[in-house]
């Protein structure tokens, strides 16, 4: 079965727009993949179907870790999320689950917590 002409273009921006050559210009990622989101609201349902889908991720984005390590700089009384510039970078620190860091007063750095569930 030969693709439609619309079938077609989807699938070359989204291509294009995970290998960054966008037929945009050069303009970002996420204007490309914007237009083929309003370009699959725009289809009729039995044919967007049958397309193929964007890729999701695993796991809800909002869901919550039980239990996260953080680096806690005990000079600045911070905590630093894994992934960030200074988790076990600073000079004076220790590991310790983000829970048990609260409870001991260490405020998040730049006031985001890493996202643990911990019961008051």
């Amino acid at each position: 079965m030969q693709e439609s002409h619309n079938a077609t273009r989807f699938r070359k921006l989204r291509q294009a727009s995970w290998t960054g050559q966008t037929p945009f210009g050069g303009r970002s990622r996420k204007l490309v993949l914007l237009a083929c989101a309003i370009f699959l609201i725009g289809m009729e349902p039995a044919r967007a179907a049958t397309l193929p889908t964007l890729a999701r991720p695993a796991a809800s984005i909002f869901h919550r870790k039980k239990h996260v390590k953080v680096w806690v700089n005990t000079k600045t009384r911070i905590y630093h999320c894994p992934g960030t510039r200074w988790y076990g970078k600073t000079e004076h620190g220790k590991y310790m689950g983000e829970c048990k860091a609260r409870r001991k007063g260490y405020r998040p750095a730049y006031y985001q917590p890493c996202g643990s569930e911990c019961k008051k």
